[in-house]
């Protein structure tokens, strides 16, 4: 994972450099398109990381076990073939949605120029505006599938619920807290990423928000869906919600413009999310907890929104007020959260829950 972790980061700063260097010096003077550049900077970074990682497995290799693997390559290539195909489904799905989006978009009743402008703004400022609080998730979900599968593999069936009744539990409380922060920063969180004042990028974010807790879920569920061994119903799975998502957007869009966009999104992520959360349950019998995963989150959230609110309107200024809510709301959340713990442990009512 270190290794991993570090090849990301290395690539990013290779990539980022790359393409500033670039820019400076060849794109602005002519001597280069900004589309060659980025294609340089992104095979520069490719493949440093992929010399990095050679060379990582050849030091790991040498001072590690020469003997023979138990597993053979056909078997390999048997266990590997469904998260491969997996992969290929879900990106040409994937670039059939967002072909789709601005072909749609016009058939509304928009302008060429309107349509694309729309869809850049979903792609580019409320997509990553959404999704970035879930870079944690997605570290996370690297971990879960060689602790699951550890566990697995020692008949250890006890431990593998309690990852999972865990994980799953922060992930919501983590979703709804992200929920707070959209729903009362989204206004400024779209002026920020847009660079001007962008009304109808903080309401799409806002609009957005609550389908927050199945767009982070899918992300854990995916990493145990694979650890657990369900390859296959996760490509028929991501298949599924793709076709659900294609044909609500090819049905609400040209009725309704971008908030059918919205739409296809709730309904895809919510139907696709349930599913993999039934399945999880029919596997590893893991028992699910509406009061603990769903009802404390959502009232701590309330009062800590209600509270930092208020002690929000002492501050003049507004970037402060924003910066000093995310603060102190975060804080209430996780006191109420552990407060509401304590209790439940002291009268028997729950065992042990950690936030």
């Amino acid at each position: 994972v270190v290794f991993a972790a570090a090849a990301d980061l290395a690539e990013f700063i290779i990539r980022s450099g790359a393409t500033a260097f670039l820019i400076e010096f060849m794109v602005i003077k002519g001597r280069m398109t900004v589309f060659s550049a980025i294609s340089l900077s992104i095979l520069a970074g490719e493949t440093a990381v992929f010399i990095f990682l050679v060379s990582v497995m050849h030091l790991i290799k040498e001072k590690g076990n020469k003997g023979r693997t138990d597993v053979s390559f056909m078997r390999f290539i048997k266990l590997a073939l469904p998260i491969t195909l997996n992969s290929y489904i879900t990106v040409a799905l994937s670039s059939a949605n967002e072909a789709l989006l601005p072909i749609t978009l016009k058939q509304y009743g928009n302008s060429t120029e309107t349509a694309l402008s729309q869809y850049g703004m979903f792609e580019a400022i409320i997509i990553p505006g959404i999704y970035f609080p879930s870079v944690i998730l997605s570290a996370l979900s690297a971990i879960l599938i060689p602790e699951i599968s550890m566990a697995r593999g020692a008949c250890n069936s006890c431990k593998v619920k309690a990852i999972i009744e865990k994980t799953l539990r922060q992930t919501v409380w983590y979703s709804i807290f992200s929920i707070n922060i959209m729903l009362v920063c989204g206004d400024e969180i779209g002026t920020v990423l847009s660079g001007e004042n962008n009304v109808f990028a903080g309401e799409m974010i806002k609009l957005l928000a609550f389908v927050i807790p199945f767009i982070y879920l899918e992300i854990i569920l995916e990493s145990i869906i694979r650890a657990t061994g369900m390859q296959k119903f996760s490509s028929l799975n991501y298949i599924a919600e793709y076709m659900i998502r294609i044909s609500v957007l090819l049905i609400c869009v040209p009725m309704m413009g971008f908030y059918g966009i919205i739409i296809s999104y709730y309904s895809s992520n919510i139907i696709s999310n349930i599913s993999r959360l039934i399945m999880i349950m029919k596997k590893t019998g893991f028992a699910f907890r509406p009061f603990e995963v769903i009802f404390m989150p959502i009232m701590s959230a309330v009062t800590a929104w209600q509270i930092s609110s208020a002690l929000c309107r002492i501050i003049p200024y507004k970037a402060a007020s924003d910066i000093f809510y995310i603060i102190s709301s975060g804080l209430i959340y996780y006191g109420i959260l552990s407060g509401i713990n304590h209790w439940c442990r002291n009268t028997g009512i729950r065992s042990e829950i950690r936030p």
